[in-house]
């Protein structure tokens, strides 16, 4: 771990008393797994998981619905399912459709209908992205041979997709996610080189210039999570990691019989290079997002979003993103370590800062939780 990385305890830092948030529970306890912000900012789109077997229990199957924030009313329903991953939903330049990711490509729907206008099939898809430079849409899916398939589809002519070389030893592709000015991709790979970030620069001419890509230390990433956040200007990209040691301490204490200790990674990547932030502390991050203003650095925990200053990375403010207020507890008759020791209710799982940089939203399991980011730099000053 470098000497320029910051070291700080997130966990004990106090919730911001005058951030009020307003919840918005969507209908039978749905988990919300995914985000996508209208262009203009008026409409939000939220991939929700239905309970299988009661509000503890998440499942595969997925809708998606359309939220007005400011009357915090549920609009049209999707014709649409979508398959469960990072970035399952992304929406067209002009706002008027949406491209949902699903099992065996991705449907295109109209945005104020709900209807299916199009399918682009693609086999076995894992994440998806749409430019804002109408570039295209990025899908990335698992081949046979066990590469990673990355492809850029235009929508018109969907037959000619452009193939994007993965680099190796890199073979599975988690997250994508376009600059916002459109040009620029970004893909958090993975395989058994362990994990890395690669940008691929479609600057001049809609052509690939160049491709730049970050190896993350293997020994310390478990899996990059979630969002990739791009900057206002498209200059840099945030991404939040976990880890499975502590960094701080040397090789011999892990002795095998230590438990995994889960703490917390913000990369920033731009020209310069990456230039990573750790906090320790429980938990992991979920996701990390600028906002619309490029000033603020956003980060989910689980229970609560960690707002930092872009600038110099200093902490600004701790918001509970937890919907329901309560906190997780072990289940009766389950096992520490497993999957379903731990209730999920509540939990934050994704969060996006609105375009018109008006809203901050986060998605949990039973309900959202909405913030009015001017009040919110009201209580940073």
């Amino acid at each position: 771990m470098s000497a320029d990385v910051m070291v700080r305890d997130v966990g004990k830092t106090q919730a911001t008393p005058n951030a009020t948030a307003r919840d918005m529970p969507p209908t039978d306890y749905s988990a919300v797994e995914w985000l996508a912000w209208r262009p203009d900012g008026m409409r939000v789109a939220a991939a929700l998981s239905m309970p299988s077997d009661g509000p503890e229990t998440r499942s595969s199957i997925g809708i998606v619905r359309i939220l007005d924030p400011r009357s915090r009313e549920w609009g049209v329903e999707l014709k649409a399912q979508p398959s469960l991953h990072d970035s399952c939903l992304a929406w067209s330049q002009d706002g008027f459709q949406l491209a949902v990711l699903e099992e065996t490509g991705v449907a295109i729907c109209d945005g104020l209908s709900g209807s299916r206008v199009d399918h682009l099939e693609v086999e076995a898809p894992q994440a998806m992205s749409c430019s804002r430079a109408g570039l295209g849409i990025a899908v990335a899916a698992h081949s046979a041979d066990g590469l990673a398939d990355l492809r850029i589809i235009d929508p018109k002519d969907p037959s000619k997709p452009r193939r994007i070389k993965v680099p190796p030893p890199y073979n599975f592709v988690d997250t994508l996610g376009w600059s916002r000015d459109g040009l620029r991709l970004a893909a958090l790979l993975g395989g058994e080189g362990g994990s890395a970030v690669s940008i691929w620069d479609f600057s001049r001419s809609g052509q690939q210039e160049s491709v730049l890509t970050w190896s993350l230390d293997a020994g310390l990433i478990e899996a990059p999570n979630l969002t990739l956040g791009w900057s206002s200007d498209s200059s840099s990209l945030v991404v939040a990691a976990q880890l499975e040691t502590r960094p701080t301490e040397p090789p011999e204490l892990h002795d095998g019989d230590v438990e995994p200790y889960f703490a917390s990674v913000l990369w920033r990547f731009s020209k310069e290079g990456p230039k990573p932030l750790f906090f320790e502390g429980e938990g992991g991050f979920f996701g990390a997002s600028y906002s619309s203003n490029g000033e603020v650095i956003s980060c989910c925990t689980g229970t609560a979003l960690i707002l930092f200053s872009a600038g110099d990375l200093s902490f600004l403010q701790r918001l509970e993103s937890f919907y329901t207020g309560l906190r997780p507890v072990p289940l009766p008759g389950s096992t520490p370590g497993s999957e379903t020791y731990i209730s999920s209710l509540g939990f934050t799982i994704c969060h996006a800062w609105s375009p018109d940089g008006a809203w901050l939203l986060a998605g949990n399991v039973g309900g959202m939780r909405l913030w009015e980011a001017e009040r919110l730099q009201e209580t940073e000053r």
